[in-house]
């Protein structure tokens, strides 16, 4: 579960809450080293979205298009949920590619599936099997509609849980999708929704294996995998993750103590992305 930060991290945290091109700065700290990338990326997206030059605009401003639609060259549609952050999450993995290109015929789980990005990306790449997993309502809505707008019902199977170290207990989490959202702790949080945990033990409980495991879930990866028994990890052949919470060493330690190898790691200590493949 997601500590408190304390004592440096805290007050780097609330230092760093400046605004710039309607984002949080620290969120621009942790991608600094993306920025000389993005004259290639701006051009990537006329080759990847119908209206490039709106898609790039509303990406700066990190707000919505106006009906709400990213319409891909490739067939793919992707509806927003109510959220600004989503525009940006479309760039992060169809633009950027921080979890990298999928192999054809993979068996996927999505943890922190958000509005379905991800998991469209990968049954574009040709996954046979994707099981996602997202708590918010309004994001697990809007990732049901993408399923089923791109007639994606026999590929794509979504999972309204929250992703925990251990099954069956009923947590609090915020109500609105944003893809940075994270467990709620203490009762100061007013706008909030009761959802039911599920581990990863649990999931695989009826998968033979996994190809590759993808986490972004805003601070829970330690939980989750420290929370796994051998067993199953053994089962999973790559994690491509985000980390949170100044977690990167003890995640990248354990996981290469259970018989993974670190393959990619980008970011700062404090948040980040690593990939990792199984030895």
């Amino acid at each position: 579960m997601r500590e408190p930060l304390r004592g440096k991290e805290f007050f780097l945290f609330r230092e760093i809450r400046m605004k710039f091109f309607n984002r949080d700065f620290s969120l621009i700290a942790r991608h600094a080293y993306h920025l000389p990338s993005y004259p290639a990326y701006f051009l990537k997206c006329f080759s990847i979205f119908k209206r490039p030059t709106q898609i790039i605009s509303c990406y700066l401003r990190m707000t919505p298009p106006p009906t709400g639609v990213v319409d891909l060259r490739s067939g793919l549609t992707v509806h927003l949920s109510s959220h600004p952050h989503d525009i940006v999450t479309i760039f992060i993995i169809f633009i950027r590619g921080e979890y990298g290109r999928i192999s054809p015929g993979s068996t996927v789980i999505d943890i922190g599936a958000n509005i379905g990005a991800f998991s469209l990306f990968a049954a574009s790449c040709g996954a046979s099997k994707v099981f996602a997993f997202e708590p918010n309502a309004e994001a697990f809505q809007c990732l049901q509609k993408n399923i089923h707008a791109n007639r994606l019902d026999s590929v794509i199977k979504p999972h309204r849980f929250a992703v925990a170290g251990s099954a069956g207990r009923r947590i609090r989490f915020p109500k609105n999708a944003s893809a940075y959202n994270s467990f709620l702790r203490g009762e100061s949080a007013k706008e909030y929704e009761f959802v039911k945990t599920i581990d990863l033990t649990r999931i695989m409980k009826n998968i033979d294996h996994v190809d590759l495991l993808k986490m972004d879930c805003e601070g829970a990866e330690w939980e989750i995998l420290h929370g796994t028994n051998r067993e199953v990890l053994d089962r999973i052949d790559a994690i491509r993750m985000e980390y949170h919470l100044g977690q990167r060493d003890q995640i990248a330690a354990f996981l290469q103590q259970n018989g993974f190898s670190l393959k990619m790691l980008a970011g700062p200590k404090y948040a980040g992305n690593m990939w990792l493949d199984k030895l």
